[in-house]
């Protein structure tokens, strides 16, 4: 069967190695047509949101599949490096296809999924936010920093009192069972906190 996908799809040159799918894949891309009503026109492929994070994970896939071939597929006492990326990878192909499948039956296009203007606000928000905790935990510790965190994401929603009494209390709180209990290592200020 593999030689006959193999000669359709015009992969005689290739080696007979675990990249079946690939062959699969090139031999439905080749041979499957849409009839036209199926047939999505360009303009609407171009927007197509879900066609699009199936060809991002296919490309992702595809580059794992590749680079996992140079890993031994199988060692001398049992499995190899090789075997569980390959896998995944294969995997993570085949769902891509389905997706991309998909996609062409039920479209999403790009602006059906995008935040609106208080999304990005807030998407914006929470990354500024985060960038300035990772640049000031060094010099004022964790809890001053996941306070300022907490107080930026909460600002907008609550009252500026119960906004900030919350981010003192999860930050204390988060100091305490992770730098106490737990004895992880935190960021200190020049007063211990």
């Amino acid at each position: 069967m593999l030689q006959v996908v193999r000669n359709a799809a015009g992969l005689d040159a290739f080696p007979a190695a675990p990249v079946r799918v690939c062959y699969t894949a090139v031999f439905l891309a080749k041979h499957v047509n849409f009839s036209p009503r199926e047939r999505a026109d360009d303009n609407m492929v171009k927007q197509n949101a879900g066609l699009w994070a199936a060809l991002v994970i296919f490309l992702f896939g595809a580059v794992f599949f590749w680079m996992s071939l140079s890993f031994d597929y199988y060692g001398e006492t049992g499995p190899g490096p090789g075997l569980l990326p390959l896998w995944l990878s294969g995997i993570l192909i085949i769902l891509a296809l389905v997706c991309a499948a998909d996609s062409l039956r039920n479209v999403v296009r790009f602006k059906d999924i995008l935040p609106g203007a208080k999304g990005f606000i807030n998407i914006i928000a929470i990354a500024g936010a985060f960038v300035l905790f990772l640049l000031t935990v060094n010099y004022v510790g964790f809890i001053a920093s996941g306070t300022m965190f907490l107080l930026i994401l909460l600002f907008r929603e609550y009252k500026w009192h119960m906004a900030l009494g919350i981010s003192i209390f999860l930050s204390v709180l988060l100091y305490w069972v992770f730098g106490e209990l737990l004895g992880v290592p935190l960021p200190v200020n020049a007063w211990g906190w």
